[in-house]
C-alpha cells in the first residue's frame, strides 16, 4: 500500500515543482526543490515494486526525505498563514505558495505513511 501513496504523491511533488517554476518564468531553479524530492520518492518507489526485499527500507527512507523536504517549507507556510492574518504582503508571493502547497502535501503524506507503518505492524503482531 504505503509503495502506491509514494507513487501518487511523487507525482503531487513533482507536479508542484514544475508548476512553481512554470509560474516564476522558468528561471528559478529553486522552485524545482518539491519535483527533487518527488522524483526521489519516484526513485524509491519503483525499486520498492522491484525488490520487495528493500521495501520496508526504502519506504522508510522516502518519508525521512519527505519530512527534510517540510522541514524546509514550512517556513513558507508560517509566512502565508501569517500573511494572512496580518494582511501583510508576501515578498516572494510563488515561492511561498509553492512552499506551503509543498508543506502540506508533504505533512499528507508523512500521515499516510505512519498510518501505513502502524497497520503493517499490526497486520505482523496478528500474524505471530
Amino acid at each position: 500500500m504505503m509503495v502506491n501513496v509514494s507513487l501518487f504523491y511523487s507525482v503531487i511533488f513533482i507536479a508542484i515543482g514544475v508548476v512553481a517554476w512554470a509560474v516564476t518564468g522558468m528561471e528559478q531553479a529553486t522552485a524545482l526543490i518539491p519535483a527533487y524530492f518527488g522524483a526521489l520518492v519516484l526513485v524509491f518507489a519503483v525499486i520498492s515494486r522491484l525488490k520487495e526485499g528493500l521495501r520496508r527500507h526504502l519506504m522508510h527512507a522516502a518519508m525521512a526525505i519527505v519530512l527534510l523536504g517540510l522541514l524546509g517549507s514550512v517556513g513558507g507556510l508560517f509566512r502565508f498563514i501569517s500573511s494572512l492574518f496580518t494582511g501583510a504582503e508576501l515578498a516572494r508571493p510563488a515561492a511561498v505558495y509553492a512552499q506551503s502547497v509543498f508543506a502540506v502535501a508533504s505533512m499528507g503524506y508523512l500521515y499516510a505513511g505512519i498510518r501505513s507503518f502502524i497497520d503493517a505492524r499490526k497486520q505482523r503482531e496478528a500474524q505471530s
